[in-house]
């Protein structure tokens, strides 16, 4: 395909996905590569604007269109059930931070302690520590999420069709595998994917960390949207998962220089 081609194709992909989210039925990479040049947009605009909202309400309205494809497959997921919360969850620095932005003043005070108790439990404690530990989130208020509007990606996509299966798995550690649709899971990935590949390509720190050290460091710190958007990593010693950085899979450098015209940068592949 020649460069002119390539390039109306991708216009009409990023007009695709802008209108109606990405559709994880169809399985098209090309909507993951339109989506990540959107976001470098955004990741733009909230450089210049000094605020993560272009970005983040960008990724999450966006999303909230792409489950339209996949809202019909049935899972056991309600108001309340909350075993998926006792657990590890990472996050990239935006999305604590546009958390912690959302949260009213009064909100802060109480999360704050919440996260501070939660902290003397689980602060240090490594990936494969935490996933022998029942621990709740510090958000849940009466098993039901106080920032749902605002929560991550990971629990925007957290799903399962057997809820006596999360229970045992999470609650009782029975090593059971959580039975989560898999074309949630390929949702989940692609705004994930496709988020880590814009704030890379605006040289911001982009790799996922433990939910609850993020926002500790990020309530605490009230100057940490200004200082991430300008290029500083607060949470830099927050605990990563052992698993393999998003760009050193092959698909995903290939799709991000596929996006960009160039591979990631070498930094990304550690």
């Amino acid at each position: 395909m020649n460069r002119p081609a390539r390039k109306q194709r991708e216009r009409e992909y990023r007009k695709l996905v802008d209108r109606r989210g990405v559709n994880a039925r169809a399985r098209d990479w090309y909507e993951i590569v339109g989506l990540m040049q959107l976001l470098r947009e955004k990741v733009q605009s909230s450089i210049r604007r000094r605020s993560i909202l272009p970005l983040m309400d960008y990724v999450y309205a966006n999303m909230v269109r792409g489950t339209q494809f996949i809202a019909a497959i049935p899972v056991s997921c309600e108001k309340g059930c909350s075993y998926c919360c006792n657990t590890w969850v990472d996050a990239m620095p935006p999305e604590a931070i546009y958390t912690i932005k959302m949260m009213s003043p009064e909100q802060k005070d109480r999360i704050r302690e919440a996260v501070d108790r939660t902290s003397q439990r689980t602060g240090g404690v490594a990936h494969a520590g935490r996933l022998s530990m029942v621990t709740a989130c510090p958000l849940l208020a009466d098993n039901i999420c106080s920032v749902y509007q605002h929560r991550p990606l990971a629990c925007r996509a957290a799903t399962s069709v057997d809820v006596a299966i999360c229970k045992r798995s999470l609650m009782d550690k029975s090593g059971e595998k959580i039975p989560s649709p898999v074309l949630w899971r390929d949702l989940r990935q692609g705004y994930g994917v496709a988020l880590e590949g814009a704030i890379l390509n605006a040289g911001l720190a982009r790799l996922s960390r433990e939910w609850n050290e993020s926002l500790r460091i990020g309530l605490a710190s009230p100057d940490v949207e200004e200082r991430w958007l300008s290029g500083f990593d607060d949470f830099a010693d927050v605990p990563r998962s052992p698993y393999p950085t998003t760009f050193e899979i092959p698909h995903w450098r290939e799709l991000y220089q596929e996006a960009f015209g160039s591979p990631p940068p070498v930094e990304a592949l550690h």
